[in-house]
């Protein structure tokens, strides 16, 4: 089956997104925050995961390959979520 097959059934919800492409996850949370990432207990990599199915979501074959899509999105939401967590550590260290 196709990585496009899949990425529509996943969409139309006839399959599920368990271990769907867990190396690309693996490999893209791990080259942003340029360490290891474990699969069990990284706050990093659940928010991939939860990237990851927003971009299958979101996937429209029509406007490119969706490796890099899914990427951008994983990355979007690190960026985010690394922002945030850098904000609420200064506030707690202003508060200290």
């Amino acid at each position: 089956m196709t990585k496009k097959k899949v990425i529509l059934l996943a969409q139309s919800g006839e399959i599920s997104l368990d271990n769907l492409d867990m190396p690309f996850l693996i490999r893209t949370v791990s080259e942003f925050t340029g360490r290891y990432v474990s699969t069990e207990n990284d706050d990093e990599f659940s928010i991939a995961l939860s990237a990851f199915a927003e971009a299958v979501r979101r996937y429209e074959p029509e406007r490119g390959a969706f490796p890099a899509f899914a990427g951008l999105v994983i990355q979007s939401r690190l960026r985010t979520y690394l922002e945030r967590e850098q904000k609420q550590a200064d506030t707690v260290s202003l508060d200290s």
